[in-house]
């Protein structure tokens, strides 16, 4: 198992515990990353992806999750 494996075995893992610490959803498909504050919406990754892409949606939901717990949406909005 290489890196990119190993990162994209874990994000499902790793979605679920943060679910359920924090009571955000995840959801995955569509073509980009946002959040709502409640429910993070990740693009859904093809099958083939290589190491770089695997890494950019780890990004992606630590970016989402990081709005979620630290933006005060209540003023954005």
């Amino acid at each position: 198992m290489n890196a990119s494996d190993s990162v994209r075995n874990s994000l499902p893992l790793v979605a679920a515990a943060l679910t359920e610490q924090t009571g955000i959803e995840i959801e995955i498909g569509g073509s980009a990353a946002s959040t709502s504050g409640k429910v993070v919406h990740l693009p859904a990754l093809p099958l083939d992806a290589d190491e770089t892409l695997v890494g950019v949606a780890r990004g992606y939901l630590d970016h989402e999750l990081a709005h979620c717990i630290y933006t005060l949406f209540d003023v954005v909005a």
